[in-house]
């Protein structure tokens, strides 16, 4: 007897996941992963039963989000690769990237504060590295950029400006941004004034992201 394939899910249930989804996200963002999911709920307009129909747990609900994230975070590297000039591509992802984070609570909590597995990392560095890469090493081979730049500096850079943009949500994201125009204007081939440390390998960095929330008190 043949066995039936699965059925499709409805549209209103669909429709529905898409609220919780968009929801989640604007929750998140502002109440950071204290956030309940009742909270969510309400954002949405459904039941918090509806939430657990389309996720089943809190952290399954926070994986989608960060995929949306992700989703965004390629489209925006692939804008900036088309821009005639690498180093201003480079430059936009940088900047535009910190203001996600700097008002992105949720993300930046999820990604660099709670306890992870490596695979999320993996996740990011499948889609953003290639990418990243090849405009970092057209960035430089316009001589606007420094030749031991590599992608693992990146998400580096990114935490230690979004942690300076949540310090305080009022001076933090100006500050941040500051700093990192300072930063972008040290990157030049000409501003090198001595020797530096090497940037982390892929394992490396990997290995240290996803021990930082073990590692905090």
């Amino acid at each position: 007897m043949p066995t039936s394939s699965p059925r499709a899910p409805r549209r209103d249930a669909l429709r529905n996941r898409e609220r919780v989804l968009t929801a989640a996200e604007r929750v998140f963002a502002e109440r950071g992963l204290s956030a309940t999911l009742e909270e969510v709920a309400a954002s949405a307009g459904v039941g918090v039963g509806t939430v657990y129909r389309g996720f089943h747990s809190k952290t399954a609900l926070l994986e989608a989000v960060f995929e949306r994230r992700l989703d965004a975070g390629t489209e925006l590297l692939d804008e900036c690769r088309r821009r005639p000039s690498a180093w201003d591509g480079l430059r936009e992802f940088l900047r535009r990237s910190l203001l996600q984070q700097a008002d992105d609570r949720g993300l930046h909590e999820f990604l660099y504060t709670v306890d992870t597995d490596r695979t999320r990392f993996d996740r990011l560095r499948a889609r953003i590295e290639p990418p990243l890469t090849d405009l970092i090493e057209r960035a430089k081979a316009e001589g606007a950029l420094r030749a031991d730049f590599r992608a693992t500096d990146v998400p580096l850079l990114i935490l230690m400006f979004s942690r300076l943009a949540h310090t305080d949500r009022t001076l933090g994201p100006p500050m941040a941004r500051r700093y990192l125009e300072l930063l972008l204007n040290g990157l030049a081939p000409g501003a090198d004034r001595g020797p530096i440390e090497p940037a982390l390998s892929d394992d490396a960095l990997g290995d240290w992201l996803t021990g930082i929330g073990r590692a905090r008190p």
